[in-house]
């Protein structure tokens, strides 16, 4: 995963920096003209289309 490595570095990725039960949920959907269509913060949806 792209953000396993920064979280890790920086001493976060037994809470980040993967999609996982237990771990935060950041996260944000995309078509494939990359427009947003869900954003997901803290596991809660806050954006959708």
């Amino acid at each position: 995963m792209a953000t396993l490595y920064p979280a890790r570095a920086i001493g976060v990725d037994k809470q980040l920096g993967s999609i996982a039960p237990g771990m935060v949920a950041n996260l944000t959907a995309f078509t494939h003209d990359y427009k947003i269509i869900k954003t997901i913060v803290n596991g809660n949806e806050v954006v959708t289309e």
